[in-house]
């Protein structure tokens, strides 16, 4: 509720790309809030330089394909000077990751890791190595604030913070991307994510063949208690 007391000093609007959620802001907090939707894909509805503060809480975090682009995207709507607040998933979010992957997160090796989640494998989470972030999104941004974990909890857990000032540069993605000149842990970093990502594929195909043996198992129990005896005796009370 903090944010329609802060439109009251401040003029704040708010994006997603999920329609029900803008509309829910639209019926519920706008005003004082301004609310629109943008696509999956940059560019935002907004004129360059439009915005003193940018907040991405829990975007990088879930961004695979596209992620320099969306950075830049928020360097275009800045005004010079400007300010961009955005969380990763970092040291804090150690837990998580050996509990996804099996294996610690280790700092020096992570770089940018990207772990497919969900039922089908369409969600993703993106880790982060401090060291990776001020090495690629530092050529975009100078910056000043870089806690590697306790955004909206205790220190030591939970997502990690950057707060970054926008500096003046006229950058293509691939700019961004490229690996950073005489940095050794990129190429580690990279030899990581394929043995983390291997094991992880071996692990999820393991997973299926479990499954499928369970789903066999169930299937012979299945068919053999609809041929039983009292199976067909307790038909008509089933229908019933």
């Amino acid at each position: 509720h903090y944010l329609p007391e802060a439109a009251a000093g401040a003029e704040i609007e708010g994006c997603d790309q999920h329609p029900e959620s803008v509309a829910w802001m639209r019926d519920n907090l706008s005003p004082p809030l301004v609310v629109f939707p943008n696509g999956e894909h940059p560019p935002l509805p907004v004129e360059d330089g439009r915005y003193d503060l940018v907040v991405a809480v829990s975007v990088f975090t879930h961004i695979v394909r596209g992620w320099s682009e969306w950075l830049l995207e928020l360097h275009r709507v800045l005004r010079p000077g400007g300010l961009l607040l955005a969380t990763f998933h970092g040291p804090g979010m150690g837990p998580e990751f050996e509990a996804l992957l099996g294996v610690p997160y280790e700092e020096e090796r992570t770089g940018m890791l990207v772990l497919p989640t969900g039922p089908d494998l369409e969600f993703a989470n993106v880790f982060h190595s401090p060291w990776w972030l001020r090495a690629h999104w530092g050529r975009a941004f100078e910056i000043p604030l870089l806690d590697e974990s306790g955004f909206g909890t205790e220190r030591g857990r939970g997502h990690g913070v950057l707060l970054m000032r926008r500096r003046e540069s006229d950058l293509e993605p691939a700019a961004l991307e490229r690996p950073e000149p005489g940095e050794p842990r990129e190429a580690e970093a990279q030899a990581h994510a394929i043995e983390v990502l291997f094991d992880f594929g071996q692990r999820l195909r393991q997973r299926s063949e479990r499954l499928e043996e369970e789903l066999g198992l169930a299937r012979s129990r299945l068919e053999a208690l609809e041929g039983s005896r009292s199976w067909r005796l307790t038909r008509p009370l089933r229908a019933a």
